[in-house]
């Protein structure tokens, strides 16, 4: 069974699948407090707000670049994921962000295919 697979979605109905990634992260974002005690010393909490974040790099042709890049442009969508600590699929709403793209390979003999992209970016759970 694939654990990196992502499925996108406008109304959490119709499923885009996307390219597998080249590279996969999924991580619970964290939030730390630093407190000052009345003795002058300092106390850390770090408390664990459960929000996800996806970070991934694929490998796209030009059309699949163009693909990806529109669901960057919009302000939320549904993703559908395998979540390791759960050990199951899971859906939620996300936004992306840290767009990154760049020009791996171009292509001057094939008219459809005009490079290769790699393209970084994150996916984060509202």
């Amino acid at each position: 069974m694939l654990k990196n697979y992502l499925l996108l979605s406008d109304d959490n109905s119709s499923w885009t699948r996307l390219p597998d990634p080249e590279s996969y992260q999924l991580q619970r974002q964290k939030v730390e407090d630093i407190y000052a005690m009345e003795d002058g010393s300092t106390k850390k909490v770090v408390r664990r707000t459960g929000k996800r974040q996806i970070s991934c790099t694929f490998t796209l042709t030009d059309t699949w670049l163009s693909r990806l890049a529109a669901w960057n442009d919009k302000s939320s969508f549904y993703v559908k994921f395998y979540d390791d600590r759960k050990g199951e699929d899971e859906v939620s709403l996300f936004y992306s962000d840290g767009w990154q793209s760049d020009l791996i390979r171009e292509s001057v003999n094939h008219k459809k295919l005009k490079g290769v992209w790699n393209v970084t970016l994150n996916f984060i759970e509202f």
